[in-house]
């Protein structure tokens, strides 16, 4: 059809653009080596900033709002902007103008979602973690643990029976400005999608089919795509030993680390053993980072049924009903409270 001409036409220039991104030259791995821009080596310190997403912030359900909440409570010092739809596009226009082709051919809003979480870690770093996410251990504890060795952290989604690691998730993720695995993302996303195209899949598939799309072309698959490059390009050893990494605390390759699943991923736990996050936390997985609660608001067919509210909602919270602009720019978002970039103060 003329419209998947027309998309087409628009990834081959957007391609084109991606592969133009900062970041894409080898690496030649040693011990002291650095590939973050103003490094010479660890320690890393990332930014005291979190970034997190929703469609529209006067249509948040209770649990969204509260998944949130403990972002701002956890860490205190913190910048916290919580971007809409609208916060995502002019975040591209404004720093991306190049990949602006590319973000408007994605077909979906989850899609542009992580196209925009990528973006916006390459160019400020710190945090950042879906709005069903919540937070179960200050930031400023998470890469001290081990000397403030890595850039990226990266939790482990799922492994092999033999203990091997098969896919990263990327519902939050910690980062230096300018990774280079981030850099690479337009590029995996790109070539993602082309390949669809030759291939002859549709990118708008109902039920799973849908939701298995969404996820190799922007989510898990093609950041998992990225790290393997990367792990490469540095040297390293692929698969991860995610059986290593669960007694090590993670495993460092390049400046990434892979953080066990349990500390970085942890969420079913509150399902297989009918708990909350807090619950899980104090009882099962006191080494919890984070808790995922997979809400999947964005699925046609969720793994979980959540019963969301969107009324009356616990008082003392943020963002509570109506108290939200619809839309804001990208300077301007989470009520004023964003800083410069050169303002914001630095942690582990």
């Amino acid at each position: 059809t003329l419209a998947t001409r027309q998309q087409r036409l628009l990834l081959g220039h957007a391609a084109a653009a991606a592969d133009s991104v900062p970041g894409r030259t080898t690496i030649q791995s040693s011990p002291t080596y650095s590939d973050v821009p103003g490094y010479a080596g660890p320690p890393y310190t990332f930014p005291n900033l979190i970034h997190q997403t929703v469609e529209d912030r006067t249509a948040m359900s209770c649990q969204v709002r509260e998944s949130v909440q403990t972002w701002i409570d956890m860490n205190p010092g913190y910048v916290h902007r919580l971007y809409d739809a609208r916060d995502r596009l002019e975040f591209v226009q404004q720093h991306y103008p190049q990949l602006l082709e590319l973000f408007r051919a994605l077909p979906t809003n989850v899609e542009r979602a992580d196209f925009w979480r990528y973006l916006a870690l390459h160019k400020l770093g710190g945090v950042y973690a879906d709005s069903d996410v919540r937070c179960m251990q200050p930031i400023s504890s998470w890469n001290a643990e081990h000397a403030h060795d890595a850039a990226l952290l990266a939790g482990i989604a799922k492994r092999t029976p033999h203990g091997y690691t098969i896919e990263f998730n990327q519902f939050v993720m910690a980062a230096m400005p300018g990774h280079p695995v981030m850099a690479s993302m337009p590029l995996i996303i790109a070539s993602s999608f082309a390949l669809s195209f030759l291939q002859g899949h549709g990118v708008n598939g109902q039920g799973v089919f849908h939701d298995a799309g969404v996820l190799g072309r922007t989510g898990p698959g093609a950041f998992t795509a990225a790290l393997r490059h990367y792990n490469a390009r540095v040297g390293g050893n692929w698969p991860i030993n995610s059986t290593r990494a669960d007694q090590l605390g993670g495993v460092l390759f390049g400046t990434v680390r892979a953080m066990p699943k349990f500390v970085l991923g942890m969420g079913w736990e509150t399902i297989d053993f009918n708990m909350t996050c807090d619950q899980v936390k104090q009882e099962v997985r006191k080494e919890a980072y984070i808790c995922h609660q997979f809400f999947g608001t964005w699925k046609k067919q969720p793994e979980v049924s959540t019963n969301l509210t969107y009324n009356n909602c616990v008082p003392g919270l943020r963002y509570l009903e109506g108290s939200s602009s619809s839309s804001s720019s990208s300077s301007s978002t989470s009520q004023g409270s964003i800083q410069k970039q050169s303002e914001l103060p630095r942690t582990g």
